[in-house]
């Protein structure tokens, strides 16, 4: 016996479910606005640690960003496992090389804030080096998270996967 197709508004309504759920995965997968903001203070204050020439608060900045680094790549990684991911098909080459873009652009800028302002004699040129990542991944880190969802969601209506 042949099973016969849906009615037309029990088959939309499937369709409109499953991407549903699909945005709902593209969204876990996707790293929130906390995350930049955790990493971009924790560099802040680590550069400025370093800049005090004190052992203690060196210690302190040292243990905290570690700890914290921990805490935030770690909370990311349980997220990530809590949930079905999308297929790594669905970023393509094209995300890929945005997040890399993203983080070569970082380093590349804090770097050249940092030295540039150390060899111009500023004080504290790794602490503002820090602060000018820190600015850069509050600002461009979501900003690339949006870019993102809006390829993944676009691959997935356009039936790529």
């Amino acid at each position: 016996m042949q099973q016969q197709p849906p009615p037309p508004g029990q088959a939309a309504d499937a369709l409109a479910e499953i991407r549903q759920r699909q945005g709902q995965i593209i969204e876990r997968a996707l790293i929130p606005t906390w995350f930049w903001w955790a990493i971009g203070l924790l560099v802040a204050g680590f550069s400025a640690a370093v800049e005090t020439d004190n052992g203690l608060a060196l210690g302190i900045g040292t243990t905290v960003f570690v700890l914290g680094n921990c805490a935030a790549v770690g909370a990311m990684a349980i997220r990530g496992r809590r949930h079905a991911r999308p297929r790594n098909t669905l970023l393509g080459g094209t995300g890929v090389l945005m997040i890399l873009g993203f983080t070569l652009g970082v380093l590349l800028v804090t770097m050249l804030v940092s030295f540039s302002l150390n060899a111009l004699g500023t004080p504290h040129a790794a602490t503002l080096g820090g602060v000018a990542c820190a600015v850069l991944m509050i600002g461009g880190g979501p900003f690339l998270t949006r870019r993102l969802r809006t390829m993944m969601v676009d691959r997935v209506a356009k039936g790529s996967r």
